[in-house]
């Protein structure tokens, strides 16, 4: 038991950082996102594309 204990508590502080980056992540999509569209707002959809110009995949 007490193996299993110290190999988990390594476990869960990898757990911990990937959990707060994660979340540093998120929060900064949300934020992002919102202000796109507050600085999109009133303003007209874009144009279609152009059909002799391929995007990148």
């Amino acid at each position: 038991m007490a193996t299993l204990a110290r190999v988990s508590l390594g476990d869960a502080r990898t757990y911990e950082e990937c959990r707060l980056r994660h979340a540093g992540v998120v929060n900064a999509y949300v934020e992002s996102r919102a202000e796109i569209i507050r600085h999109n707002e009133g303003r007209s959809p874009p144009a279609p594309g152009r059909a002799d110009i391929i995007d990148p995949p």
